[in-house]
């Protein structure tokens, strides 16, 4: 299954799917999909996923919103709940009543009072190179498939 920022309930935050200067996924609260999604782009969670995330750009679990799977991003934001590694390029941040359950490498690590995290914090230098690579299988991803690809099945609920 291909998705891209305004199909399958991917629509942008404003409901009008992608707005013309960036282009991002977003999947709304009440969606529930599984899979591994692959973007050259950002990535807004407000639902449901579960599979892992590769992303070019930032990927935001927005609060209410849940992940369960591991993240590689160029920024990571949590206020909801996320389930999972996350290796990030430059910044990860978890805010206030957000829930991290897995281990973080970060170039800069920002987290909030009144979160909660268990796991282990890595704070390493630019991870340039990591997200090179990450860009290069994204573009290659987006060659074969579309601008982003999620693999797997989908279920709304």
């Amino acid at each position: 299954m291909a998705c891209t920022g305004s199909e399958s309930g991917a629509a942008g935050p404003g409901g009008n799917g992608m707005d013309e200067k960036s282009s991002m996924t977003y999947i709304r609260k009440g969606l529930q999909l599984q899979g591994d999604l692959v973007a050259d782009e950002d990535v807004t969670i407000g639902g449901e996923f579960t599979g892992n995330i590769a992303a070019s750009g930032s990927v935001t679990v927005l609060r209410g919103g849940r992940v369960k799977g591991n993240v590689t991003a160029a920024n990571v934001v949590v206020e909801g709940s996320l389930e999972g590694s996350a290796t990030v390029a430059e910044k990860f941040e978890l805010r206030r009543r957000g829930r991290m359950l897995g281990d973080v490498k970060a170039s800069v690590v920002i987290i909030a009072e009144k979160t909660f995290l268990r796991g282990k914090v890595l704070a390493t230098e630019r991870m340039s190179t990591q997200i090179k690579s990450l860009r290069r299988r994204v573009r290659a991803a987006n060659a074969a498939g579309g601008a982003s690809s999620l693999h797997g099945g989908a279920r709304t609920g």
